[in-house]
């Protein structure tokens, strides 16, 4: 979430309730997170948005012990929030969920890749120190993905250091060579907030991406440039190897 946001609403949580679940969603308009986690009693489903901030403050400190959440939907716009625990009660307003927006899908995905979530952080992790800090240049403050000779290829540059990892068969494409830029918050959200075991699912199409996991959700918006050629630039002659 934004310090400043364009729409009031995107300083929200929106949280959706049914079957069981419960889905919190935070977005800046650019980049899209849920997380998603089992209740164990359940009355009633609905949709609304709880202020971040208060919200966080609130639950930052709670003990590890059950609490109840009671959301009165029906008395928009003067309807409250309250969350109930061992030590007391905390209350405060709740806005429409119909005006929070939803991010486009990502439509007929380009590609499609699954990979352990320990790799792809470790992956990120490894290319994500060198790109650039250079905003003339968005695309290099990128990670690029590629899906070509069999598996997913990260890369992460700054025009004079690169760093790319290879990861056989673990995706597919429709298009030869398809390739997404993940921006650079893209790529520390994901290194913070992606679990560490299981698997990780990866597609994008022409302007969106999605990432799923356990619980988890991310949809973000792509770069408008392409990622330069860096096979170039590897020597395929080179006549001095290091192990």
């Amino acid at each position: 979430i934004a310090s400043k946001n364009t729409l009031p609403i995107l300083s929200d949580i929106c949280c959706r309730v049914g079957g069981n679940m419960i889905q919190m969603i935070a977005s800046d308009g650019d980049v899209e997170i849920s997380a998603t986690v089992p209740l164990q009693v359940m009355e009633g489903d609905g949709a609304f948005c709880v202020p971040a901030q208060q919200l966080q403050a609130s639950v930052q400190h709670l003990p590890e012990l059950p609490v109840v959440i009671v959301a009165d939907t029906e008395n928009l716009p003067d309807a409250y929030f309250r969350l109930k625990h061992k030590s007391g009660t905390v209350k405060f307003r709740i806005d429409n969920a119909t005006e929070y927006p939803d991010m486009p899908g990502i439509g007929e995905p380009m590609a499609d890749i699954h990979i352990k979530a320990q790799q792809l952080r470790e992956a990120l992790r490894r290319s994500g120190w060198c790109t650039a800090t250079d905003n003339l240049r968005p695309q290099m403050t990128g990670v690029s993905v590629q899906v070509a000779l069999g598996g997913m290829t990260v890369v992460g540059s700054d025009g004079n250091t690169m760093v790319m990892s290879f990861y056989p068969d673990c995706g597919t494409a429709k298009e030869v060579d398809a390739g997404v830029i993940l921006p650079r918050k893209v790529v520390n959200l994901l290194q913070n907030s992606l679990p560490g075991i299981g698997e990780v699912h990866l597609m994008w199409g022409r302007q969106h991406a999605l990432v799923e996991a356990d619980g988890f959700r991310m949809r973000f918006r792509l770069y408008d440039s392409k990622y330069p050629n860096f096979r170039k630039v590897i020597p395929t002659d080179c006549p001095i190897h290091a192990t």
